[in-house]
């Protein structure tokens, strides 16, 4: 293949998947930013405690969502946000190092650290740092979360096998 085809096949490829976003509603080059955006404004919806926020990322048949402290994989809809949110728990939830990765034509996997609490009322918060994936599928009215998963910070591991 001749520099120039190659040249072609990029541009076409670029127009393809230009055409392809505009077909789904999505700005091509935008769809990972805006998943990004949707888990940013997740977790900080669930730090104020803003149900109607939180709602516009949860599907109607809830996600599921693996965490170090379960030893079962959960379901959660908005019933189990609003018995978290009356429980009185002290909420304090941020996002680092976001990255995310187009699947298909209408889900984002997003990966990153959550950053902070969720604490009963009288007990101290402990900020805790715990690696997640989050699938996120575009629907009609935006993103919705379809998976979490947390994994513990031991998970974490590096090419030094842990070692400092």
């Amino acid at each position: 293949m001749t520099l120039s085809s190659i040249r072609a096949v990029r541009r076409a490829s670029s127009v393809a998947a230009a055409l392809l976003a505009v077909c789904v509603g999505v700005p091509a080059g935008m769809v990972e930013d805006d998943a990004v955006r949707a888990t940013h404004a997740f977790f900080a919806s669930m730090s104020a405690q803003d149900t109607a926020a939180v709602s516009r990322f949860v599907p109607e048949q809830g996600f599921s969502e693996l965490t170090p402290e379960s030893p079962r994989l959960l379901q959660l809809d908005m019933k189990a946000f609003k018995s978290l949110f009356a429980a009185g728990r002290r909420i304090d939830l941020r996002v680092g190092d976001a990255r995310a990765q187009q699947v298909g034509d209408a889900a984002v996997i997003v990966t990153g650290i959550r950053v902070g609490y969720i604490a009963p009322p009288q007990a101290a918060a402990v900020v805790a740092q715990l690696p997640f994936t989050m699938v996120w599928q575009h629907q009609g009215d935006g993103w919705k979360i379809r998976h979490i998963h947390f994994s513990s910070p031991a998970d974490r591991s590096d090419s030094s096998g842990g070692k400092p």
